[in-house]
């Protein structure tokens, strides 16, 4: 991730509620989905969350940025 930040899709295309979702994105692999951000500034890949396919990964990601990202 660090070569290519660029590789998940944005958390938008997940999440279809109304939140403000810019700079956050998700990569998905067969077993896990990676919540992660992008900080132009330090040129660094920050990793909030890891989260198992097996759980609702669109409401687990909501719930994190509404709660405890953003709150």
């Amino acid at each position: 991730m660090a070569h290519f930040p660029n590789l998940g899709l944005p958390v938008s295309s997940l999440v279809d509620e109304d939140i403000y979702l810019a700079g956050f994105f998700v990569f998905q692999t067969a077993r896990n989905t990676i919540l992660y951000e992008i900080d132009e500034l330090a040129n660094q890949v920050i990793i909030l969350r890891i989260f198992g396919n097996r759980q609702d990964v669109a409401h687990k990601v909501q719930y994190y940025l509404m709660n405890q990202k953003r709150g």
